[in-house]
């Protein structure tokens, strides 16, 4: 016999709230558009460059000369992602005996809310890997494991042409300009688009020699407040340089609040994509699917589940996960660097 958790909040009920109000958009999923493959082996195809290679001119009555395939084929794996919260025995109580429907509604509604914050959690890991990977050659991000923390590292194998030289572009010694100019010039690839932090871009439009390139020598305002974000982007594409995006986006750990990028670090790349986040099928998924709880089709990348847990005290589980990795398809095509000291 289901529990009263079970019957409120049918697994399948849950996934269709979550598919019809829609979860929150992170602001990197663009760069890493999502799809769903049923195996853990996660094939990755990673271009040499965006650069096209020459074909050479022939004499009539020659073989074609054989082309090498440009791109590098790697495996990775997902990662499991899951959280879960317990409804209280004083939510049960009011569930199984409320004293009108208002107050049963209010409470279904604040659980439908818990398990969207759930989906949105998971939703900050995978924004966190993705900012990562984009912007920083290796990192760790935590790992939950008996209450403990134990970072995983996290190596998308970059080559060493990607790092260039530390920078630091609040030093009025440097110009920023000239620096990513030459960093342009130099690259294997057409660079379009950059990212760094709120703080390295503020550095940028604040540092004496872009407010001269851009406003003159002397403009007082723009020595007070530094060069307009809208003037920037103008001169930036005046100049056939890379636009550059401020990511600003913040999340808390332990109550702590943290920075998904790393105040120093900016990555330079090209159009278009730059990897995929690739879900993969859990176990959670796959029971319910076999018990015939949910319809194999319905589940959006994130599973969601409610189930009774323990009977002294009474435990009841709504819960979130995901089996989920970022993959970068353009890891000899990105460049990246440290900006600030």
């Amino acid at each position: 016999m289901s529990s009263l958790v079970e019957q409120l909040f049918p697994s399948q009920e849950v996934i269709d709230y979550t598919n019809v109000i829609g979860l929150r958009q992170y602001p990197l999923e663009s760069l890493f558009p999502q799809r769903k493959v049923m195996s853990d082996d996660i094939k990755v195809l990673s271009d040499t460059n965006d650069l096209p290679e020459i074909a050479h001119i022939h004499a009539d009555d020659t073989e074609a000369e054989l082309a090498g395939r440009s791109g590098e084929v790697t495996t990775v794996n997902p990662y499991l992602i899951k959280r879960k919260y317990q409804i209280t025995e004083k939510d049960l109580r009011a569930l199984a005996a409320p004293r009108d429907a208002a107050e049963k509604a209010y409470i279904m509604q604040h659980i439908f809310a818990d398990t969207k914050n759930l989906a949105d959690s998971i939703g900050a890991t995978i924004e966190l890997m993705r900012v990562k990977a984009l912007t920083e050659k290796t990192f760790t991000i935590g790992t939950a494991h008996t209450g403990a923390s134990n970072p995983q590292k996290f190596d998308y194998n970059l080559p060493a042409s990607s790092q260039l030289d530390a920078v630091d572009f609040s030093d009025a010694s440097v110009d920023p300009i000239e620096v990513i100019m030459s960093w342009v010039d130099n690259a294997d690839f057409d660079v379009a688009h950059a990212l760094t932090s709120k703080k390295a871009f503020s550095a940028i439009r604040n540092n004496p020699n872009v407010i001269k390139r851009i406003y003159g020598i002397n403009n007082l305002l723009a020595t007070l407040n530094g060069v307009m974000p809208a003037d920037f982007d103008r001169y930036m594409e005046s100049n056939d340089l890379p636009q550059i995006a401020a990511y600003s986006g913040k999340y808390t750990e332990n109550g702590v609040t943290k920075q998904f990028m790393s105040d120093s670090r900016m990555a330079l790349f090209g159009d278009g994509t730059v990897g995929n986040t690739v879900f993969g099928q859990t176990a959670e998924e796959a029971s319910a699917i076999l018990n015939g709880q949910i319809q194999a089709t319905s589940v959006n990348n994130i599973m969601f589940q409610s189930y009774a847990e323990t009977k002294d005290p009474i435990a009841s589980i709504v819960k979130a996960s995901a089996i989920v990795v970022p993959t970068l398809g353009i890891r000899n095509s990105l460049l990246q660097a440290s900006v600030l000291k």
